[in-house]
């Protein structure tokens, strides 16, 4: 399972360049991280979950890449597909191949990421030093995550670069594996330190502490070389409120900045803001070639200002249908007066999943009696339609509190679906509605009349909205 997530990730290096290959990592590694927050289990425990089986397994390839070399796995992957073609394997049967082939035994990588749990934090700092006149860079690493049985201290090679202000760089790997380690890089020149980078791409699942000071990061968002890392400086940099300084560094950043992705997060947080300073930002989003920084920027916005109210109107006419119909729910909220015009440009069009036809028809809904809409909207979430459009549509009944009959039905059919996906979606609904006493009642009644009509462990399912 972590495989078939892993070669699409890699792939994409080959297909879109190397910062959308570590942008790929990125989002591996936050839904790795984020399953970590609830528990720590590791990967081959039986309960693990999908976001440890699929994306901290494919996290955990990748490092095996950056651990051992590209090419050396790839030869023992290779080994391990040709020796148990058409067979069952196991963990341990992979870790057997390192040593056919590499002739090393693996056991701290894997008793590490594998047969235990949690992720390393690291608090990261630097200073300067002079040690046998020479001028040094001290990094400082110092493993924070809790310690016990599951989760022992970390052992990983990790590249470390220090970037000056004359656009060079030092830059070392090096082992930390112990609770505090200080790595001093030489820099007999004395240049001027811009700012520091550890684990410059992200090749380490992790999560960091690393403060420091304003300048450092509007240098790093500036300049280093990694889309994910001027990234990271972004995040840091936006936390707090924006000065003119920095507002003037999104707005050349959108215009220099060549990954989609990037620009998409400076979108993002100009809606986010607001005010004077972020509107040359926005329309500048609203109209770049990217469908993602386009739709980032209307969706980040909580309303459409009027002077940008022209620009967003042209994307009732984008090809993106997600950005059709967040532009169209937005316009219709932020000027109501002009619902109609608006209608009439979408016209007909559906969408994907119905998205545009969903948006559309909660918009008759909100502004009218319009029963056809209504009808039409619930007929969308009926087991008629495949999941992802039902999905859509109990959420638009979510958004206008359609708790009814009928939509009950519908939520407790997709319930009893094979479909665990679907399932999920319609359980954390119908969890949302039963806490609220009129609707509670409905959905009991709903469910006993649907009991008879089903058996097996459908009537199971069914059980607990009975009681």
């Amino acid at each position: 399972t972590s495989f078939a997530t892993f070669y699409p990730h890699l792939f994409t290096k080959l297909t879109q360049g190397v910062d959308a290959w570590h942008w790929s990592r990125r989002g591996m590694q936050r839904s790795a991280l984020a399953a970590g927050e609830k528990d720590r289990l590791p990967i081959v425990h039986p309960s693990s979950g999908s976001a440890r089986l699929y994306p901290k397994g494919a996290c955990v390839i990748d490092m095996m890449r950056w651990t051992y070399g590209e090419e050396q796995v790839r030869n023992v992957i290779t080994h391990y597909l040709k020796k148990h073609a058409y067979a069952n394997v196991e963990t341990n049967d992979l870790y057997l191949a390192f040593q056919d082939v590499l002739g090393l035994t693996p056991w701290k990588f894997f008793e590490q990421w594998l047969y235990k749990g949690g992720e390393p934090l690291y608090e990261i700092s630097w200073s300067e030093s002079e040690r046998l006149r020479s001028l040094n860079t001290d990094v400082s690493v110092e493993q924070r995550h809790e310690t016990d049985d599951l989760t022992g201290l970390f052992d990983v090679d990790v590249a470390i670069e220090v970037h000056y202000t004359d656009r060079t760089k030092d830059s070392v790997r090096v082992r930390i594996h112990e609770q505090r380690t200080t790595v001093s890089i030489p820099n007999p020149r004395r240049k001027q330190v811009e700012f520091v980078l550890f684990d410059p791409g992200s090749y380490i699942l992790k999560r960091l502490s690393f403060r420091r000071p304003y300048a450092e990061l509007l240098a790093q968002f500036q300049h280093a070389p990694f889309a994910v890392d001027r990234s990271d400086a972004l995040q840091a940099l936006v936390a707090d409120s924006i000065p003119a300084s920095l507002w003037a560094a999104l707005a050349t950043a959108m215009t220099k900045e060549t990954y989609a992705s990037l620009r998409a997060e400076i979108a993002a947080v100009a809606a986010s803001k607001g005010g004077a300073q972020a509107e040359p930002i926005l329309r500048q989003a609203i109209n770049d070639p990217s469908s993602e920084v386009r739709q980032a920027a209307v969706s980040a916005m909580s309303s459409i200002p009027s002077t940008l109210r022209v620009d967003v109107e042209k994307l009732l006419r984008d090809s993106s249908y997600i950005t059709v119909a967040t532009t169209l729910t937005k316009l219709v909220a932020s000027f109501p007066e002009q619902r109609m015009t608006y209608l009439t440009a979408v016209g007909t069009l559906r969408g994907q999943f119905e998205r545009v036809r969903i948006a559309v028809l909660e918009s008759l809904i909100h502004s009218t009696t319009d029963t056809a809409a209504l009808r039409e909207l619930v007929d969308l979430g009926s087991p008629g339609w495949e999941f992802r459009t039902r999905q859509e549509a109990f959420a638009a009944w979510k958004r206008l509190g359609l708790c009814n009959d009928v939509t009950v039905a519908h939520l407790l059919s997709a319930v009893m679906s094979t479909n665990n996906r679907l399932a999920a979606v319609a359980t954390s609904q119908l969890e949302s509605w039963k806490g609220q006493t009129q609707w509670a009642a409905v959905i009991r009644t709903v469910a006993q009349s649907m009991e008879p009509t089903v058996d097996g462990w459908r009537r199971e399912a069914l059980h607990p909205w009975i009681k």
